[in-house]
This record gives C-alpha cells, structure tokens and sequence, in this order.
C-alpha cells in the first residue's frame, strides 16, 4: 500500500513539473440563478459538445495532455506497477443470488473482471459474462447482474469507456447464451425481475447528455 501512494504521488509530482497553461477557449459569460444566488460561468459553451470549436479544444487538450504524460511514463514508468495492486485486489469473493453463487475474477491484466457463476461453493466456476470477449473493449466494465427468480436468465448492466449510460443484456444461464434483447441508454437504474418473464428498470430520455436528469419513467 506504501508503494502505491508513493507512486500515485510521485505522478501527481510529475504532471505538475510537466504542466503547461490550458489552451484557450473562447468565454461566453451567462449569470444563472438557483436558489436565490446569481451564477456566473464563462465556459457554459463547452456544454455543446457537438460545436466544432469545442471539438477542436477537446481534441488539442488531449493532445497536450498525452504529450505530457508520455514524457512522464518515459522518466518514470510506475504504471505497471499500479496495475500489478489492482490486479492482486479485484477478485471478488463469491455471493448467492438465487440458486448460484456469483464472482468476478480478472484473468488478464488488461482486460475487464470476468463474471463467473457455480451451482455449489466447492464446484469450479464457470464462465458468465466476459465483457471483452463481448465488446472487443478493454474499457468495457459489468456494473451489474440480476439473475431471475427461478435463476433462468441474468440480467447484466454494461458500462462502456466509464459512462454512466449503461446497456442491459441478457443470458440464458444454463445455456450460456446470450439473447439478442438490449435495453440502452440505461442511467442510474437498477433493475427487478417479474418472474423469468421480464424486467422493471428507469430509463431517462434526456438526448442531451448535459441536461438536467428530470424525465425518469418506469418502464
């Protein structure tokens, strides 16, 4: 653990020496009001991220930032040693959800947690979910798996590149089958089974992804 604040500390060191002034963007001031207090916010225009002018910000501040940091990683690569404690600390120990027990295990280092399932604690685990054998991304993440009531199917929430719109999947358990039916654009809902037959979850059907969270329906 010592080693790895020294090294999350000896990045943050780094990126300060290397850290250069922000590019500049063009400030638009617009004074809103909440709760009685006036807000002033200069950059409220970077919220269009379909402008070219903000693509074209995002895109240099990209370019500037992985500059850096590649001089980083080069005078001081720790990096494989962050990912040598997350590898050592992500497996999980098994819990019962319905007639099966459920883990996640990380069998590459490079890739996402692995979903296993096991009739019995003392049976080998099988293979579930595995969201890059899925999606052919590394930054592809299970954020969370429902089984059915009679344990038929499983219901598995997946998060792409860290977004918090998820998709929903399903498996056939036994058969270890995935089924066509996806459910997206899922954010910050759980989800409860009617049986084997179907799911109630929320969805937003806000197309804006900066607009305020306020269209929740039940479906």
């Amino acid at each position: 653990m010592k080693a790895f604040i020294k090294a999350l500390l000896l990045f943050l060191f780094s990126i300060n020496i290397f850290a250069q002034a922000p590019l500049s963007i063009k400030k638009n001031e617009t004074v809103f009001f909440k709760h009685g207090i006036s807000y002033h916010d200069e950059y409220i225009s970077l919220e269009n991220i379909n402008n070219k002018d903000v693509i074209n910000w995002i895109n240099n501040e990209n370019e500037l930032s992985n500059n850096y940091l590649k001089k980083v990683a080069d005078n001081d690569n720790f990096e494989f040693k962050i990912k040598d404690y997350d590898y050592l600390s992500t497996n999980s120990l098994p819990v019962k959800k319905g007639r099966f027990f459920y883990s996640n295990y990380r069998l590459d280092k490079n890739k996402p947690l692995v979903l296993h399932y096991r009739e019995k604690l003392n049976d080998s685990p099988k293979e579930l979910v595995n969201p890059y054998r899925l999606f052919k991304n590394e930054n592809a993440y299970t954020s969370g798996y429902y089984p059915s009531k009679n344990s038929k199917y499983l219901a598995f929430k997946i998060s792409l590149d860290g977004s918090d719109r998820n998709q929903i999947h399903f498996i056939n358990i036994q058969k270890q089958e995935k089924t066509d039916d996806l459910l997206d654009n899922i954010k910050f809902s759980n989800l409860t089974w009617n049986e084997d037959s179907g799911i109630f979850y929320k969805k937003n059907n806000n197309q804006n992804i900066f607009e305020k969270d306020s269209t929740y329906q039940l479906y």
